[in-house]
Order: structure tokens, then sequence, then C-alpha cells
């Protein structure tokens, strides 16, 4: 009997560990992220959707490069099929949990609960980039072409 409770408490302590540790890391995504971000995209994280955050500067408005950009990412937010939620953020939110982006003013970040989240530093002037990331979300097997646009993937834990 007492060989039996102690393979119980054994056995609970084990499924612990390997789902509770789980579901906590996956929950808090990153910590040091999470609390640069605002409550808003916390939440549509913790809900499973898509998110894509971009920063700019604005001194860059009148930019070609930003006119192109703005256009493919309008593009984007309209297409029928795209499920994801779009936010601005200031270029420095992200600067103390993501240091790649140290000196850098214009960037993309992709993030979806349970997925490998994926950072484009500047403008992104390739509707590919969206394309591929959004096949890739709804787990739509990439073509080669696809994989040739995914952007870096990032390690957020």
């Amino acid at each position: 009997m007492k060989n039996y409770k102690i393979r119980q408490i054994f056995l609970i302590a084990l499924l612990f560990l390997a789902f509770g540790c789980n579901s906590i890391a996956e929950n808090s995504l990153s910590s040091n992220l999470l609390k640069s971000l605002d409550t808003k995209i916390n939440n549509t994280y913790l809900k499973g959707e898509s998110i894509l955050l971009f920063a700019y500067d604005d001194k860059i408005i009148n930019t070609e490069a930003y006119a192109d950009w703005s256009s493919y990412l309008n593009e984007f937010k309209q297409e029928p099929n795209s499920k994801f939620q779009f936010f601005r953020i200031a270029p420095q939110s992200l600067k103390n949990s993501l240091p790649a982006l140290q000196g850098v003013s214009e960037y993309s970040v992709f993030l979806k609960k349970g997925q490998s989240a994926f950072l484009y530093e500047g403008l992104i002037v390739e509707p590919q980039v969206y394309t591929a990331v959004d096949r890739a979300y709804n787990q739509v097997p990439l073509s080669d072409e696809d994989k040739a646009f995914l952007p870096t993937k990032i390690d957020l834990n």
C-alpha cells in the first residue's frame, strides 16, 4: 500500500512537471517580452491569435520605402483569409527583451502562441514575407519560396 501511494505521488509530480511547467512557459511567452507589451497584445497572444507587431520611426514617413511597406502591409491586412491582429509599437519597446533590436528602429515581430516567433529587421517590402508567415502559422505546407521568405526565427524563452 505504501509503494502504491509513493508511485501515485511520483506520477502526479511527473505529470505536473511534464504538463504544468510546459503550459506555464507557453502562457508566459517570455516574461520580459510580455512586460514590455500592453495588455491588449498580451491578451491577443494568450488567445492564440496571430500577431504582427511593427515599429518605425516617424522620420521615415515621407520615404519611398515607407510608402512601399505601408502599401504591402495594408494589402495584407485586407486579405480575407488573414487572421492577424496588427499593433504598432514604439521602436524602443522591445529592445530590452530582444537584444538583436539594439540600434534598429524599423522592424516587425510575428507572434503566435505555440508557434515560432519571427523577426524582420527593417521595413517589409516583399509581400511574400507576410504570406510565408501566414502559411506557417496556419500550418499550410511551405514551398521552397515560402521558406526563403520566412524572417529570422527568434527564441523568446
